[in-house]
C-alpha cells in the first residue's frame, strides 16, 4: 500500500496494480488487476478489471486461484473467448432494459 499525506492525516491508498492476461496453451488464464468477480460458472466468467469488464468463456472452466488482496488469479479450463465489454455496449444495454421494463 501506498501511502498519502492529507491534511496532517496519513491515509491508505491501495495501489493500483497493473491489468494483464496470459493464456497458457488455451488451458490457463493468468490474470493481474482484477478488482471484482461478478459472477462465474463452468462456461464463463464476468470480470472487472483496472481497465473495464471482462468476459472470459469456454467449457469446464474452475477458478484455480485468487489472490484479492494483489488482484491475482487464475482459471483453468478449455479456453475458447477472452473479451472486453465496451461502455458504449453496456449503456445500450441498460438504455434497451429500461425500454422494456419502464
Amino acid at each position: 500500500m501506498e501511502k498519502q499525506i492529507q491534511t496532517d492525516k496519513v491515509v491508505e491508498a491501495p495501489v493500483q496494480h497493473d491489468h494483464q492476461i496470459k493464456v497458457s496453451n488455451r488451458k490457463t488464464v493468468h490474470l493481474s488487476g482484477v478488482k471484482q468477480i461478478d459472477s462465474f460458472n463452468n462456461e464463463s466468467f464476468l470480470l472487472h478489471t483496472t481497465l473495464g469488464l471482462l468476459v472470459i468463456q469456454g467449457q469446464d472452466l474452475t477458478l484455480a486461484n485468487l489472490d484479492v488482496d494483489e488482484g491475482t488469479m487464475e482459471i483453468e479450463g478449455k479456453i475458447q473467448q477472452v473479451n472486453y465489454m465496451n461502455d458504449g455496449a453496456k449503456k445500450e444495454e441498460k438504455s434497451l432494459l429500461n425500454r422494456l421494463f419502464t
